[in-house]
């Protein structure tokens, strides 16, 4: 697979496929999956790129006209690289033979197509979300080996469920997100445009034949795919948006003669029942909740919950209901919880007083943990949890309403000029009703198969009631499936009603909802249309060689020499220097990145050395850079040599004209740097800087929270013995937007250090306190000691921002509610997989929403150090490849070397200001002419 940037494509370019399809989420690379290696050219056209970006993500801002959408849009949808695969859940279910039917209740019910027309496909989709058994009745009870409880559940009533949870096989303990678990091994003919955002559809002059697509850059950049088909399959709502907007041929939209496209807006409406006493919430979790099924592919996770009997909907005019339970508040002393934080220290060997609390946790609570290793080895479920809150869920289904629809806004635009959604969601009588009816049901069943009753929520009777009912996301039915125009927008092959070579996939084209939850079906009428495109379209192509005709125009189209961001080809790197760093902190990443890079030579001095390091690594040594380069012809170089040897090496590798990723300091003066920033830009050679601490995952995770604005303007940043040197000054540097322009320092002198066993170079406890002042008025302070490592008393280490609207100190948040003007509090969490590799930061912002950053690493279980690394690795590989600035330039390290300089004129002045840009010689003048530094040299 080939991945390539709008951004860095002339403008105006023209580009010709076969198949286009819009989006990157399930649907959509399902159909290219199902392409892979033919001589059919996808080209998969995606919104966003490979990481959340905040200017991408507000194309989806929609105006909410109808009942409450409470859920925060991000959470909902996301334009990105696998959609929002990249956020959901991963529970999976198929729908019921009855959702398939007309129901006389309930009007507009019933789909042109059964139940035994998606079977095929259901099992090959779940291959795609690594599922297990395709198996969700109480016939599964055999697979887990275990006999059906009892007593039984009475099925006039209430029938068993069991939905499955996606199983990536990159990540275990994560769903499957198909942006980096989905592969495409020798597939030239699957390409994907990234940052490429559809603005139009176009037809022929009669509007009954697809012709191209226009798409563009946030930037402006524009460009035309022309192709045999076009698949949208971006969304229950924008599928909708797009079709809509698509109106300079047919003035209503396209496929909307009938007045269809965008009604029959559904989703899923969640109402909390109430909740269990925790004395007896075990009893129902005991029953209920999660099943584990091994085979060999893995561990499947399964979790049982409940149906409203079809009886029961038939005879009472109801519609679909789920229910299951949910566990919250999880104490922070469970025992299992502090399983989970010693097995992680113990991996990562780091040991402190919360480990001693977390055995003593252990020691307490013997019992419990005895009991759930028993529950796991011979039922083969996991423990039971005491929970602070187990509620009863209900999960229900949605008539298709034609007035609760999604209509385009006449006064809001996007900063494309797309109008925007309006979304008038209409919740309506029968889903309370059913709720209701589901919840007296359990009541009465429960206590006869000896479980406990939940404490029930009450429901008012007035309006207000809706309030009580959520959406879960599942944005559905928009332009649904019908075998008529008259009844619909799409046909039986999901192609538009009246315009060939038009298709749309995903939950937009369900006629009704169900209660189940949609990827899975999604993903399987993705592929039925996949079978009908092959049979129908391109059936001829089967016949020949997997060769890209795309892919050569798409790179002659591209305003750069080399493709962005990815690529199939290996990245090829040659060691300069084979010492400690290159052995411990490189080797381990680029060893566990190998499906991406390959090693292909060293430099070192020492011979001994030499056959040592190949002997262990397979490594083939050089004697110098030069014949590295001229027999190996590596992408780049990493130049890991001792410090002393830095400049001297950088001036000779300058020479071969490969760019190089040189660490830490690549000089240890501003104007020795600036020699070497001269010869290389007068090479053309780029130099990366490997400064690691800006890249570590709180701090990327911080760059995230800067880049949403939730801080506001930033006006002060502390760093308090937490980072060393120059290493504090970019790490705190990039959170501000101005440039520096002047510092102070002073050198506080303690004396010997009786506390603790000091170092013996640094026998005194001399701490340095410097500022930086940037053009708008902010404040950099950085407190920091060559003596703070082993001190106690260089207390709390600690990184501290300041903003207008929010500060964060740590973990920990503080900031404005944007409705009230209250201070809020919230914590960045790190979630972890059960492999215990970091998968996650995140902060749950009330009145704002969820903040997540993903760990792209996950699967490789990397330290926060190495995930840091990797992050500047693959940037080096992403400046080259679209010719842009490095993550860390040689730049930005002149400029942070600057600041330490000017730190030290300053405190030996006893902390006069110097001024920025940084004048080492004018400074030197200064520092000569200064009679209190000039009567402290003679008598000291």
């Amino acid at each position: 697979m080939n991945f390539f940037d709008l951004e860095y494509f002339e403008d105006e370019s023209s580009i010709e496929t076969n198949i286009c399809i819009i989006g990157s989420g399930p649907a959509g690379l399902s159909i290219a999956k199902e392409f892979s290696g033919t001589s059919v050219d996808i080209l998969v056209v995606e919104s966003g790129g490979f990481e959340d970006e905040s200017t991408t993500q507000a194309l989806y801002n929609i105006e909410s006209i109808g009942d409450p959408r409470c859920i925060n849009q991000e959470n909902i949808r996301r334009r990105i690289w696998g959609g929002s695969s990249h956020i959901w859940t991963g529970r999976c279910a198929p729908f019921e033979d009855m959702d398939f039917e007309h129901r006389p209740w309930i009007k507009y019910s019933g789909w042109p197509l059964t139940r035994k027309d998606l079977d095929p496909y259901l099992e090959r989709a779940g291959r795609y979300l690594g599922l297990g058994p395709h198996c969700y009745d109480e016939t599964v009870w055999e697979k887990f080996h275990v006999k059906s409880p009892t007593p039984s559940l009475d099925d006039q009533f209430l029938e068993h469920i069991f939905w499955q949870f996606s199983e990536s096989s990159k990540v275990p303990g994560s769903s499957v997100d198909f942006g980096r678990d989905l592969e495409f091994p020798k597939a030239p003919n699957i390409n994907a445009l990234l940052h490429a955002n559809v603005t139009h559809i176009n037809t022929n002059a009669e509007g009954n034949q697809f012709e191209s697509v226009e798409v563009r850059t946030l930037g402006g950049r524009r460009c035309l795919v022309r192709a045999k088909i076009l698949v949208l399959s971006c969304g229950g709502i924008e599928n909708a948006r797009i079709l809509l907007a698509s109106n300079r041929t047919v003035s209503q939209g396209l496929g909307n003669q009938n007045d269809l496209v965008g009604r029959f807006l559904m989703d899923h409406t969640l109402f909390v029942s109430g909740y269990f006493n925790p004395n007896d919430a075990n009893k129902v979790n005991a029953r209920f909740g999660h099943y584990w099924l091994d085979d060999q592919e893995g561990r499947h996770v399964y979790l049982h919950g409940l149906s409203l009997s079809e009886e029961i909907q038939k005879s009472e005019h109801l519609v679909r209901c789920h229910a299951f339970i949910e566990n919250y508040d999880i104490p922070a002393n469970s025992p299992w919880l502090a399983i989970r934080r010693l097995k992680s220290n113990l991996k990562s060997r780091k040991f402190n007083k919360d480990t001693l609390q977390d055995l003593k946790i252990l020691l307490a609570n013997t019992g419990e943990v005895v009991q759930g290793m028993n529950r796991r080895t011979t039922k083969h479920r996991p423990e039971l949890i005491n929970a602070g809150r187990t509620e009863l869920h209900c999960m229900l289904e949605q008539i298709p309403d034609p007035d609760s629809r999604i209509t385009l806004s006449s006064e809001k635009k996007d900063s494309l000029g797309m109008p925007v959604s309006n979304i008038d969601w209409r919740i309506n009588e029968i889903e309370k009703r059913t709720a209701l009816r589901m919840t007296q049901l359990i009541c009465q069943e429960f206590p006869k198969i000896n479980l406990p009753t939940p404490v029930l929520r009450s429901v008012p009777e007035e309006e207000n009631w809706k309030h009580l009912f959520g959406e879960k996301a599942h944005p559905t039915g928009t332009t649904r499936l019908s075998e008529s125009p008259k009844e619909g927008v799409v046909d039986t092959n999901l192609q538009v009603h009246g315009i060939a070579g038009l298709f749309v996939v995903g939950s937009s084209v369900f006629p009704t909802s169900g209660a189940a939850n949609p990827t899975l079906m999604i993903i399987a009428l993705a592929m039925r249309l996949s079978d009908w495109l092959k049979e129908n379209y391109f059936s001829s192509h089967f016949k020949a060689t997997a060769k890209s005709r795309l892919l050569g125009g798409l790179k002659s189209g591209y305003a750069h020499a080399t493709p962005s961001v990815r690529s199939s080809e290996k990245i090829r790197i040659g060691f300069v220097g084979a010492g400690q760093r290159i052995e411990e902190v490189y080797l381990p990443i680029l060893n566990r990145l190998s499906d991406s890079y390959e090693i292909v030579g060293f430099t070192t001095q020492s011979t001994l050395r030499a056959q040592k390091f190949t002997s262990k690594t397979g490594i083939p040594a050089f004697s110098n850079a030069s014949d590295l380069v001229e027999k190996q012809k590596p992408t780049f170089l990493i130049s890991a040599v001792s410090s002393n040897f830095n400049e001297e090496t950088l001036l000779g590798l300058i020479d071969l004209k490969v760019p190089i990723l040189t660490e830490t300091p690549f000089a240890l003066s501003v104007s020795r740097g600036e020699k070497i920033l001269s010869k290389a830009k007068a090479n053309q050679v780029s130099i990366a800087v490997a400064e690691q601490f800006p890249y570590l995952p709180l701090e990327q995770f911080k760059k995230k929270l800067v880049e949403l604005e939730i801080f506001g303007d930033i006006y002060a940043a502390y760093n308090d013995f937490s980072t060393y040197s120059y290493h504090g000054i970019a790490q705190l540097r990039q959170y501000f937007r101005a440039k520096p322009i002047r510092v102070r320092s002073l050198n506080y002198d303690f004396g010997l250090d009786q506390n603790l066993n000091s170092r013996p170079q640094y026998p005194n406890i001399q701490w340095k306190v410097g500022s930086v002042i940037f053009e708008d008025g902010a404040v950099l302070f950085h407190n920091y000691s060559d003596h703070y490592t082993v001190s106690s008393l260089g207390f709390p280490q600690t990184v501290r921002l300041y903003g207008r609207s929010a500060s964060m100190v740590d973990h920990d948040i503080r900031y404005v509610s944007p409705k009230t003007g209250d201070v809020k509090f919230a914590q960045a969490v790190r979630k972890l997989n059960q492999a215990d590799a970091l998968v996650s930061i995140e902060a749950n912002l009330p009145e704002i929403g969820k903040i997540v950053w993903n760990n792209p690493y996950v699967n490789h279980a990397f330290t926060d150090e190495q995930i840091a690394v990797a992050t500047i690795i693959d940037g080096m590989v992403n400046s080259i490849r679209t010719d842009s600035s490095a993550l860390y330039s040689a730049e930005n390290f002149l400029v942070d070397v600057a600041i330490i300089q000017a730190f030290r004129y300053s405190a030996q002045r006893n902390g006069v200001e110097v001024s920025l840009p940084f004048n080492e010689k004018l400074q030197k003048v200064f520092l000569a002419t200064d009679a209190n530094y000039l009567k402290r040299k003679i008598s000291g």
